[in-house]
């Protein structure tokens, strides 16, 4: 597997919640958006706005940022709170933080981020992630796409050791030797953990970070929605373009060349070497089964794609990326409906697509 991902734990809720909804079992009930409310358990208390409200569960977007369900089972009480949903400030987040990961870390704000790493080491772990939001959001205005303001301070943990990302993925239900960073959708933070390889972390930082940045700024500035479905393809797409030196670092990698990622494109020149990419556009835009089925394959088109739309059609990709992005909550995105939206910004004709991006791409 890619050694980075978005929470698939995260996609398995919410595929779980359009399970429901698209069978019929239950019929939502979710008070207003701006509605705070109060939940108690026996193990804690939950403040937030409901974004789910069913049968069986609440799905509740908290002050802190993080996405959590409640069953209604396990709920004690409930009350609506006065005044309006005001998410946490940044240095509500970092005490937060600090009782969290206790004394073997050191908690940093700058204006986007607050990130948890290990003592004394702020330099190389705190700017790489403010220098990406910059980048980020230049490449995304010149292809006409302008961030909203991220609505929550965006979380990143940098652990000391593997030994402890492997138990937190262990957690999550994510145990996977392969994986380095990860970016939730429900709790809304990236995790990752530090080599003990000093000579590979640059290489580290301007891979496996980057993505898991691109990731998490693209789910808070409006690009992709933590509450609808994203294709597959287009969140991993995008992360793998940013992974580019001349797209996370432009001022000073410049140049057309500067913008491909060399380690997807050799990929993708393999797989295309051995039959494995023409004629697979169209299992891509309709489906995320690629991934689970061949992940370095789907990685390295996703990849391709997303770059030729970007660089060659940037004014219908971002059309495209702004029209995912308010796609209604909890919804499911059917085969039909990807197909639709895809030819509405790109044609109809795949076969002619999928030519003009391997000569793009390839040549």
């Amino acid at each position: 597997m890619p050694n980075h991902q978005i929470s698939l734990k995260a996609l398995g809720l919410f595929a779980g919640i359009f399970g429901l909804l698209g069978a019929g079992i239950c019929q939502a009930q979710s008070p207003s958006k701006s509605q705070v409310l109060e939940v108690t358990t026996e193990k804690r208390t939950y403040q937030g706005i409901i974004l789910k409200d069913d049968s069986q569960q609440f799905v509740m977007l908290r002050t802190n940022g993080r996405i959590s369900t409640i069953p209604r089972s396990a709920i004690k009480t409930e009350k609506k709170l006065p005044g309006s949903f005001q998410p946490a400030d940044t240095r509500s987040i970092r005490s937060e933080l600090e009782k969290e990961f206790g004394k073997n870390y050191e908690v940093s704000m700058t204006r986007n981020f607050v990130v948890v790493h290990p003592i004394g080491e702020r330099k190389k772990w705190v700017p790489p992630f403010e220098d990406m939001y910059n980048q980020f959001s230049s490449a995304m205005r010149a292809r006409g796409f302008a961030l909203d303001k991220p609505q929550f301070p965006m979380v990143v943990a940098v652990l000391n050791t593997r030994e402890e990302f492997d138990r937190f993925l262990k957690q999550q239900n994510q145990a996977d030797p392969t994986i380095q960073g990860y970016y939730s959708l429900l709790s809304n933070r990236v995790i990752t953990y530090r080599p003990q390889d000093e000579a590979s972390a640059d290489f580290y930082r301007m891979t496996t970070l980057i993505h898991e940045a691109t990731h998490q700024i693209a789910y808070n500035t409006g690009v992709h929605s933590r509450t609808a479905t994203t294709p597959r393809w287009v969140a991993e797409g995008l992360a793998t373009v940013f992974e580019a030196p001349g797209y996370n670092n432009g001022r000073e990698h410049r140049g057309a060349d500067a913008k491909v990622n060399k380690p997807q494109l050799a990929i993708f020149r393999e797989y295309l070497s051995q039959g494995k990419i023409r004629g697979k556009l169209e299992s891509l835009i309709l489906s995320d089964e690629w991934f689970q089925e061949e992940p370095f394959v789907a990685y390295s088109y996703a990849w391709a794609l997303s770059y030729y739309l970007a660089e060659n059609k940037p004014t219908q990709y971002s059309a495209y990326l702004k029209m995912l992005g308010q796609r209604p909550d909890f919804e499911p995105y059917p085969e039909v409906e990807r197909r639709r939206d895809f030819e509405k910004f790109f044609g109809k004709n795949f076969n002619d697509l999928e030519l003009r991006m391997l000569k793009a791409v390839v040549e």
